[in-house]
């Protein structure tokens, strides 16, 4: 029962990060947009949404690793679930 929950907990944490990532990768599309509007009127403001676009692809990233990580939890934890379905 306690790798059941364990399980579930985790599997909501990987759907948390699949949700981050998308809302992330929006963010940073947007900054993206917006500095090249800029590009042409005021260099000084493009290159901060640009600095800011790239912040947060490298944000997009690191949650991409976490739910990697995650992932690789769920499936130990799934494995361990069916090794001890098949001793009983």
């Amino acid at each position: 029962m306690k790798k059941l929950l364990q399980l579930e907990y985790e599997a909501r944490i990987n759907f948390y990060y699949s949700i981050k990532i998308k809302a992330w990768m929006i963010i940073s599309l947007c900054l993206f947009a917006i500095a090249l509007q800029f590009k042409s009127i005021e260099i000084f403001i493009a290159k901060i949404f640009l600095t800011l676009g790239i912040a947060s692809c490298l944000i997009v990233i690191f949650l991409i690793f976490r739910s990697k990580k995650n992932k690789k939890r769920i499936r130990k934890i799934e494995e361990e679930l069916a090794k001890d379905n098949l001793e009983e």
